[in-house]
């Protein structure tokens, strides 16, 4: 009865719309459709416009693939992002709580719940369902990066070495599972900075450099990770080697045409490093 009200209170298509749905639905196989329509739907949640149209589509597509199977977990539970998102809270947590019911190992259901307490000022409540996403789904990349973005991007204490060595294992999980994770590696060289651990450090900043830029990016700033580059290399004392990242960032700052007070600031940088290479 709870799924049923949700479903009727998030429809927004009119009766002559939903008529049109089922026909066409009728001309093609439901499992390809369920996963159609639920890929659509994530895609597009995952755009958030500052129109909020993306979210409307979303919420249709989700609704499609709940018209198609009343206990697909995931999709309930991306309507209680979007329920979220849009401040009905009461009506997210219902949503959690249905998906959790159908599916208790929904990797998207815990994570909405975890999102769900953290909104609420739970904290502890937040890390632990978190924690437990990811072990009733440990081949989750949503659950893990829940996690790791509750320990490494957290306002409400203090970043230390213990929350840093939780999350490592968890990052390197998700490039093991996605070796083009740019914010994985991002996140594992920071940690990895933080910890002084300068070589590995490099190793993951030069990934987000090989990486680059992505279509979904709305700023150009991946070449910026060459500064990073520079910072641990002369940690290491490998001078030369930062020189060169040095060198490759200003060549990105004349290529995005930069202001020359920018420009003559890095030029002075490495003819300081120059002079410390020929001592």
């Amino acid at each position: 009865m709870l799924l049923y009200w949700i479903i009727s209170f998030l429809t927004l298509v009119d009766p002559a719309s939903t008529v049109r749905q089922q026909d066409s639905l009728q001309t093609v196989s439901v499992p390809d459709s369920i996963d159609h329509h639920y890929s659509l739907g994530v895609g597009l949640f995952d755009t958030h416009d500052d129109s909020g149209e993306s979210r409307e589509q979303a919420k249709k597509e989700f609704q499609i693939v709940l018209k198609l199977n009343p206990h697909h977990a995931p999709a309930i539970s991306y309507l209680g992002f979007i329920a979220m998102d849009e401040d009905s809270l009461d009506l997210a947590d219902s949503l959690f709580k249905s998906a959790v019911r159908i599916d208790s190992t929904c990797p998207e259901a815990r994570v909405g719940r975890a999102n769900f307490f953290r909104r609420i000022g739970q904290w502890q409540a937040g890390y632990d369902e978190a924690r437990n996403a990811v072990k009733l789904a440990p081949s989750s990349i949503l659950a893990r990066w829940e996690l790791v973005s509750q320990l490494l991007h957290r306002a409400e204490a203090p970043v230390t070495e213990v929350e840093i060595n939780e999350a490592i294992p968890h990052l390197k999980k998700i490039i093991e599972l996605d070796s083009n994770a740019r914010g994985a590696h991002l996140d594992l060289a920071e940690s990895y900075e933080r910890l002084k651990q300068w070589r590995e450090a490099v190793i993951h900043y030069s990934e987000v450099l090989h990486i680059g830029q992505i279509p979904e990016d709305m700023d150009v700033w991946v070449y910026m990770v060459h500064l990073d580059v520079v910072r641990c290399l002369e940690n290491l004392h490998e001078y030369s080697e930062a020189l060169h990242e040095l060198q490759l960032y200003l060549d990105e700052l004349r290529k995005l045409q930069a202001d020359e007070e920018t420009i003559k600031e890095i030029e002075q940088r490495i003819h300081k490093l120059q002079n410390k290479i020929k001592k």
